[in-house]
């Protein structure tokens, strides 16, 4: 009897294991189909960019497609998304979550892609339904001086961490605007940490180190980021 009774207990430990090794091989091919769903989106974007003139570099290309794949990856581990996006924003309305909302996703890839300092692709903040409950935003990414319509959405918010990037005038869940003054906040690089240079110290010179300025490419005005809003949408695939 006291055997029998020992087998016994043997079945459910052993059935929590074979689950357990059911979830960990789900999760681990999950991740390696995203990995493989990513790099075919990366090299698609590239090109995509590179095709907006011939004066893209391929290098700059490269940098922003490969930045804003592995951000919005990120950003959904960080605010523990759970999809459909619009279920994450009721989980920030309640207080369940910090963070998750378009803008959020916008704020935070754009503020990697700031730091690339792009010379032959320029940055854009776009937002449909502004002012609204159903406000989303994005960033748009463009050649050097072409329209903001011109460009490419970068949107992580819109599939729960799988980047969907797509032409701003093929996007036919939204109409896209420009928002200038975010735009201006994507140019103002004093609102990136510069790197300290330090300079050899002279008999006259303090012992603090001494930042050097970057260079802007265009007149900046230093501006508040707007408050964060929390917004609802559908989701559409890339």
């Amino acid at each position: 009897m006291k055997r029998a009774s020992q087998s016994r207990s043997y079945v459910p430990r052993i059935r929590l294991a074979t689950l357990f090794t059911i979830v960990l091989a789900g999760s681990i091919g999950f991740a390696g189909s995203a990995r493989a769903v990513d790099e075919k989106s990366i090299e698609k974007f590239k090109e995509a960019m590179i095709k907006l003139s011939p004066n893209v570099d391929p290098a700059e290309a490269d940098a922003v497609s490969v930045t804003s794949h592995r951000m919005a990856r990120q950003l959904a581990r960080d605010y523990r998304s759970v999809g459909p996006a619009v279920f994450q924003n009721f989980l920030v309305n309640i207080g369940a979550r910090q963070r998750g909302y378009c803008a959020h996703y916008a704020r935070d890839i754009g503020t990697k892609l700031k730091d690339l300092r792009l010379k032959t692709l320029f940055l854009h903040w776009g937002a449909a339904d502004a002012g609204t409950h159903l406000e989303h935003n994005v960033i748009v990414v463009t050649a050097l001086d072409q329209d903001f319509h011109q460009g490419f959405i970068i949107d992580g918010w819109r599939n729960a961490g799988r980047l969907c990037w797509w032409p701003v005038l093929q996007d036919s869940s939204y109409r896209w605007k420009e928002d200038l003054q975010e735009t201006t906040w994507l140019h103002d690089y004093e609102l990136v940490q510069p790197k300290i240079a330090v300079q050899p110290k002279s008999p006259v010179q303090s012992k603090t180190a001494v930042q050097s300025k970057p260079a802007i490419r265009q007149k900046i005005v230093p501006i508040q980021p707007k408050p964060q809003k929390a917004t609802a949408s559908l989701e559409i695939q890339a």
